[in-house]
């Protein structure tokens, strides 16, 4: 069972911890999951859950949820008028959208001269298109430009983006992932933080002579070994940000097979991949904090590369969806943009691997991670809780919890392996009458299609509505739920 806290865990502490959960692990093997109508049989797992909601720690912001898209996407047709698509997004509340990316460098301003040959060429349609789009659903747009502050043109977009789209405008951001430069050819290999930061305050400066307003916000660094670079640049910037911004992915496409990063199911569903999340992303929570600053993951997914077939496209990284969004929420991350596309051209087709949600012949999919987004706007309200590590680490069993305003007390229970099952006993410190289950069920974890939450799917016309709920009674004040193996099941106390 791992059992997250909110609260920071380090040094030699740390470390037994994780070495224990590492060693406790079973294998995760492809086996079939038992479904609501064929519940797990004898042999379930005993684990005790005690959930402390007299210290609430971070508050989720209601915009929490996001997705991020390669420049191209600005243009794609679908931004300008697609029902389905809006009622989509909807159903996951507030979000935003960020288009950036890989592409970001080589995009042109269309009105501008082309003074290189470009990928993409950015118009004021394409703009005006995608912003009247996050308007129609009531989310707000971060634009990515080129760290080009030689290039008259960033300064134009910039300007024209503050005159017709200030109010839908989140931020600007400048340049994307700028410490990998060095390795991607985008600058030279002595190219540093100092240098980085340098160009960005340049940019910053020329921009806001034009729009003095303009939210901006930075560094957009890798965190991948980008740590430094992430801390150095909040020293020596002069800039005035409205938020701080960090990219992470816990796996890659190219990685090495055995390595940390392989792009495997077994990885993706591990403590210790989830531990190396938390220790990542952390460092540049507290970085930003220092500064007085919020931090957004605005480009995150389960691997880098675009995603890998059978990982990052089946319902195992629903499983690890869930646990990624509640762990950066946990450590008071201030929304997470979880990145889409085919190639560095962007696409929402479905030949692409790791995206929440594609179109395939006029007709839109809901793909396992976009079931880990609607299940985490369903119990992801309020004010984050500390939940305690129980007395059985032999199944991997990630417990997270929050609680509402109104008092209402949401545990979600995400089992991240094939079987056993477990029993959990759910300890709120006071008596309880009754609780619902809302339950994240696939046939086995590499399920691509198949997938129910509430007993429903997502309709083709993009709405959703849960078509079954269990209703458990207490047992002298306490809770006991059964967890199929390889599904999450979100219980709330309260209503």
């Amino acid at each position: 069972m791992v059992a997250k806290d909110y609260r920071r865990t380090s040094g030699p502490t740390y470390r037994f911890l994780l070495l224990a959960l590492v060693l406790c692990l079973p294998a995760c093997e492809d086996q079939t999951a038992p479904t609501a109508a064929n519940p797990p049989s004898g042999g379930l797992a005993a684990v005790r859950v005690v959930v402390n909601t007299s210290t609430p720690g971070p508050e989720i912001p209601a915009d929490f949820l996001g997705l991020g898209f390669e420049m191209p996407v600005m243009a794609d047709p679908h931004l300008r008028s697609d029902p389905v698509l809006e009622q989509l997004l909807r159903n996951l509340g507030p979000g935003t959208l960020r288009f950036g990316g890989n592409s970001v460098e080589r995009m042109l301003w269309k009105p501008a001269a082309v003074s290189r040959v470009p990928l993409f060429q950015l118009t004021p349609a394409d703009v005006n298109a995608s912003f009247d789009f996050a308007r129609r659903i009531g989310w707000r747009v971060t634009v990515t430009l080129p760290l080009t502050p030689t290039d008259s043109s960033t300064v134009n977009e910039a300007a024209y983006v503050v005159q017709h789209d200030a109010d839908a405008l989140l931020a600007v951001e400048l340049g994307n992932e700028p410490n990998l430069f060095p390795l991607n050819g985008a600058r030279s290999p002595g190219y540093t933080v100092d240098s980085f930061t340098t160009e960005f305050d340049a940019e910053a400066a020329a921009i806001r002579e034009r729009a003095p307003q303009l939210p901006i916000a930075g560094p957009s660094t890798w965190c991948t070994g980008g740590g430094a670079w992430f801390d150095g640049f909040m020293n020596r910037t002069e800039t005035s940000l409205a938020f701080t911004s960090l990219h992470f992915y816990p796996m890659g496409v190219p990685a090495p097979a055995g390595s940390e990063e392989a792009a495997t199911v077994e990885n993706m569903l591990s403590p210790a991949l989830m531990a190396r999340t938390s220790l990542c992303v952390d460092s540049a929570v507290v970085s930003a904090r220092a500064h007085g600053l919020a931090l957004r993951v605005d480009e995150t997914n389960s691997a880098f590369g675009f995603g890998k077939p059978g990982v990052s496209d089946v319902f195992a990284s629903a499983l690890w969806g869930l646990d990624h969004l509640y762990t950066l929420a946990e450590l008071g991350v201030a929304g997470v943009n979880l990145q889409t596309g085919t190639s560095i051209n962007g696409g929402l087709s479905c030949s692409g691997i790791y995206l929440p949600l594609c179109t395939e012949n006029g007709r839109w999919t809901a793909r396992p991670l976009y079931y880990a987004m609607l299940l985490f706007h369903e119990g992801a309200i309020g004010h984050i809780v500390p939940v305690q590590p129980t007395e059985d680490l032999s199944v991997n069993l990630v417990a997270h919890a929050t609680v509402s305003d109104d008092g209402v007390i949401r545990i979600l229970l995400i089992h991240k392996e094939a079987g056993p099952g477990a029993e959990v006993t759910l300890d709120l410190g006071h008596p309880v009458q009754t609780a619902t289950v809302l339950r994240l069920l696939a046939p086995s974890l590499v399920e691509r299609d198949d997938i129910q939450l509430g007993g429903s799917q997502i309709g083709l016309d993009g709405n959703w509505a849960p078509s079954s709920l269990d209703t458990i009674p207490s047992e002298a004040g306490l809770l006991r739920v059964t967890v199929q193996p390889a599904s999450a099941a979100l219980v709330t106390v309260g209503r």
